[in-house]
């Protein structure tokens, strides 16, 4: 009888070791963080999209918003708050230059994914006003050509933040969609930026960087309240980016030349309580 308790109780432990695997990799795959990343990057695709065609359709802030929550993206409340002010573009001695006031980087906004309701996106714009990139074409303009070196945009936080996805769109004057990689150039814990190559066509007629949009999937690290805000950084002519870094101050962009180039940093971030 002993003998029997004894097998009894060995086959019971032989059985839960062998369940042991399988309930570890339940887990396992809950917690994956690649499946993360995968979802994360599927979100972001359906959240681009929306944002694209409406770009092409020129709809309006409210057709765009509605269309957005119908999809599971809620747009978050968030605060404002006004950063220093703009520094002067610095103009070259061509007599073809422009100015970062030509542009404007309206507030980053800050979205709920109601079908990956662990994570955040913050996204954020660039606008040409009225075609004024025309003041860095050459002189005689070929039928097309980039306009100097590489153009920067990004998005930075105050906080550290991990990033699960993250994208950026150009689009034309006409609302065509040139730039749209998940590529960066440069991502840390407190951002991401991209660096691709700006260009005019049409005998200077429409750009590729007419306007932009750059988004981050995300995760706060820590507690407490974010500023999120983009960065925008131009050139034309002989010069180009040699860096871009990203700290909690925002994102630096270096350029190769003291001419022919100028950043613009959004007048407002956006802040959010964790």
């Amino acid at each position: 009888m002993k003998r029997l308790n004894s097998l009894i109780s060995l086959t019971l432990i032989f059985t839960l070791l062998l369940s042991l695997p399988v309930f570890a990799k339940i887990n396992e795959g809950t917690t994956d963080n690649s499946k993360d990343i995968q979802v994360s990057e599927q979100r972001l695709d359906v959240f681009n999209s929306i944002i694209a065609k409406h770009m092409a359709n020129k709809s309006s802030g409210d057709v765009l918003q509605k269309e957005l929550k119908q999809n599971g993206f809620t747009l978050i409340n968030t605060e404002k708050e006004n950063k220093s002010s703009i520094p002067e573009g610095l103009l070259g001695d061509m007599g073809i230059e422009s100015l970062n006031t030509y542009v404007d980087c309206p507030c980053a906004s800050i979205y709920y994914d109601d079908l990956d309701p662990s994570k955040f996106i913050a996204s954020g714009f660039f606008f040409w006003d009225s075609g004024l990139w025309e003041y860095d074409l050459p002189s005689p303009c070929p039928q097309s050509g980039n306009m100097g070196g590489t153009d920067a945009f990004g998005i930075s936080f105050d906080k550290p933040i991990t990033i699960y996805a993250k994208d950026f769109l150009t689009w034309d004057r006409n609302g065509n969609l040139w730039e749209d990689t998940s590529i960066a150039d440069t991502q840390n814990t407190y951002g991401v930026a991209f660096a691709e190559n700006d260009q005019y066509f049409s005998y200077g007629d429409d750009y590729t960087w007419d306007s932009g949009f750059v988004s981050v999937k995300f995760l706060p690290q820590q507690s407490g309240v974010y500023s999120a805000w983009q960065t925008l950084g131009h050139t034309w002519s002989t010069t180009g980016i040699s860096n871009i870094s990203i700290s909690s101050s925002g994102i630096g962009v270096s350029f190769t030349s003291s001419n022919y180039r100028w950043t613009h940093v959004a007048p407002e971030s956006a802040h959010y309580t964790f």
